[in-house]
C-alpha cells in the first residue's frame, strides 16, 4: 500500500507545482480549506477609459474582494497580451489599499486582448482571465 500513497504523492506534487507554468487554463485557483470552508475570492477587471484607445495611455484595474470585504493585502500582477499573440507581459499592480489594484499601460495596436489577474494571499492563488478591446 505505501508504494502507492507515494506514487500518488509524487503525482499531487507534480500537478501543483506545473499548475501555474506553461499553457494552461487561466482559470485555474488553488483554494485551501480553513475549518472546514473553502475560500474563494471574488475578482473583477475594469479598463479606465472603458474604450482604450491605440497609444494613449489606460488604466487596468482589479476588484478584489473575499466575503464581502475588500482584500488590501494580496500580491496581484496582470497579464496581458493580444488575441492570437503569444507575447505575454506581466505588471505588478498597484494597490489602493481598498482592494483596488492598478496597472497603467499603453497598448501598440487595436483589437481584443486578454487579462489573467493573478492575485495571491497567504491562503490562496487565483488567475481569472478577462477580455477587453482597445481601438
Amino acid at each position: 500500500m505505501k508504494p502507492y500513497l507515494l506514487c500518488a504523492a509524487v503525482a499531487l506534487s507534480s500537478i501543483l507545482l506545473t499548475a501555474c507554468g506553461g499553457e494552461m487554463d487561466h482559470d485555474h485557483m488553488m483554494m485551501h480549506e480553513t475549518n472546514g470552508t473553502v475560500k474563494k475570492m471574488d475578482i473583477s477587471f475594469e479598463t479606465n477609459p472603458q474604450s482604450l484607445a491605440v497609444n494613449q495611455e489606460g488604466t487596468l484595474k482589479a476588484n478584489v474582494s473575499a466575503g464581502g470585504k475588500p482584500v488590501s493585502d494580496a500580491t496581484v500582477e496582470i497579464e496581458t497580451w493580444a488575441d492570437g499573440d503569444n507575447n505575454h507581459e506581466t505588471t505588478k499592480g498597484k494597490s489602493d489599499k481598498q482592494g483596488g489594484y492598478t496597472v497603467q499601460k499603453k497598448f501598440n495596436k487595436a483589437g481584443k486582448y486578454h487579462a489573467t489577474v493573478h492575485v495571491t494571499t497567504s491562503e490562496l492563488h487565483q488567475m481569472p482571465t478577462f477580455e477587453f478591446t482597445v481601438e
